[in-house]
């Protein structure tokens, strides 16, 4: 599936006063080809510490899942989304500055505190204001001179002791973590609550502890930040500015749905997105359509890959699965007349095969259909286990919601229709049932890897997909774009 995603319209402009600073910091660290993750295979899969790498854009991936509603091996859950393991090259780390890490920390200049009049735009929408103001924030750490790099230890548990705790506090401090940076070399109640906000807000469990991974996201440079947050308000540039207009934000890197209305969240829910071979595209659209009980016709991809090798190992698959085969005329086909071996050789298949509607779908209970050239859509799914994953890159592409039906619900009641009528009533039935939308509703599929948290803090996911790359960067702070 071509995943290459729409072009995009708007482009952030950075000041002229920024460019030199910026760009030199950028270039000093080391090279931003694509991030993506690495896990240590020798770490306990419940606690594993993913740490970002900066590897090429071409990467390799695990083969795609079985079918289970496209649901990922055993192993792709043990490492939390399929990625690579390269130990080619080095985490992407703060350049080393020549003074230690400052401990007088400017209140001013690096607060944590989101403040409106930094916006750019008052009447942007609520997630670009929001990043803008985090960008500016983040200008300013950069201007100042970033952080440097903390120095590689032993881990150190609550209540141990470690000289390099006193630049600890003070790198905690310039982000606003910890309210002063201090000179203590003990790790103490207010540090390691410290440490467990950060490591929140960089997607680590909130150990408290000073581990491998935590020092490896502290030495992260303001640099390396501030490309992330800067890509993220291009990518949000086109995001609607009527104050009143619904519309539909998926966060595909922050694994997050949001129904909006101005500043005003309407529904919320953790997603699941495609794999690194199967991505889920930007894009812009409108559901139009909202689909109970739906049907699924196994795209060729996954029927190559997955269903077919089971249905020649086991006839009783189709069966099974609730599936039925039909020709091209959408008549029924006796599964027992096809040469299944024949039918997985060929390209040219004059076979679908559908998954009826039911408890057992892979899609759930209900879909939102948009139009699009990915055939893509939002959806239900049987693998809600899946939700309680940190990394969830799992699907073939198409977004996977928690708690579909009460989207739905909302996205009816907006419509002026019953939602909760039609959601019980969709439930009570095996029988698709589809709505269309008199007003469709946008939808914006976004890569967003910054935003800015309800405490005001920064919040930075994961470049799953290797879509932070210096060439991105560079066509925002470009003299062409100034």
């Amino acid at each position: 599936m071509d995943t290459s995603g729409p072009q995009r319209r708007g482009a952030a402009r950075l000041p002229r006063t920024a460019l030199a600073s910026l760009v030199g910091a950028i270039l000093s660290t080391v090279p931003l080809s694509g991030l993506c993750l690495s896990v240590d295979a020798s770490t306990d899969v419940s606690t594993s510490a993913f740490v970002l790498n900066a590897v090429d854009a071409g990467l390799n991936s695990s083969a795609d899942a079985a079918f289970r509603a496209e649901s990922p091996t055993d192993s792709e859950v043990a490492a939390g989304v399929v990625i690579s393991t390269t130990p080619r090259t080095a985490p992407l780390i703060a350049r080393t500055l020549p003074n230690r890490v400052r401990r007088d920390v400017d209140p001013a200049l690096h607060s944590a505190e989101f403040t409106d009049h930094e916006s750019a735009d008052r009447d942007a929408p609520h997630t670009l204001r929001t990043l803008r103001s985090l960008q500016a924030r983040y200008q300013r750490l950069v201007d100042a001179g970033g952080w440097p790099v903390i120095q590689a230890g032993p881990a150190v548990a609550p209540g141990g002791r470690d000289n390099r705790l006193r630049d600890v506090r003070a790198r905690l401090a310039l982000t606003g973590d910890i309210a002063r940076a201090g000179d203590s070399d003990l790790l103490d109640d207010e540090l390691v609550a410290a440490l467990a906000r950060f490591q929140t807000r960089v997607q680590l469990p909130p150990t408290g502890h000073l581990d491998e991974a935590t020092l490896t996201e502290l030495n992260v440079s303001a640099a390396a930040r501030l490309m992330s947050i800067a890509l993220s308000v291009s990518r949000a540039s086109n995001l609607p500015h009527d104050a009143d207009q619904d519309y539909v934000l998926v966060n595909i890197a922050g694994y997050k749905a949001e129904y909006r209305r101005g500043d005003e969240t309407l529904w919320s829910g953790r997603t699941m997105v495609g794999k690194l071979s199967t991505r889920t595209p930007q894009l812009e659209s409108a559901i139009d359509r909202v689909v109970f009980n739906p049907t699924w016709i196994v795209p060729n991809g996954i029927a190559t890959r997955s269903v077919l090798p089971a249905v020649i190992k086991d006839p009783a698959y189709l069966a099974r699965k609730n599936m039925r085969v039909f020709d091209m005329k959408w008549q029924p086909v006796d599964p027992d007349s096809v040469d299944w071996k024949a039918v997985h050789a060929s390209r040219d298949r004059d076979i679908y095969i559908r998954q009826d509607a039911g408890d057992d779908n892979a899609l759930g209970k209900v879909k939102f259909l948009f139009p699009n050239k990915y055939s893509v859509f939002l959806h239900d799914t049987q693998s809600k286990h899946l939700f309680d994953t940190d990394m969830r890159a799992y699907s073939n592409g198409c977004v996977r919601l928690e708690n579909p039906m009460a989207l739905a619900s909302a996205m009816l009641d907006a419509q002026g229709l019953d939602g909760e009528w039609l959601r019980e009533k969709a439930q009570n039935s095996q029988s698709p049932e589809l709505i269309a939308l008199d007003r469709p509703i946008p939808v914006h599929t976004l890569y967003l890897t910054a935003e800015l948290g309800e405490g005001g803090q920064a919040i930075f996911y994961r470049d799953i997909y290797g879509e932070n790359t210096e060439q991105s960067y560079a066509s925002l702070v470009s003299p062409t774009t100034l």
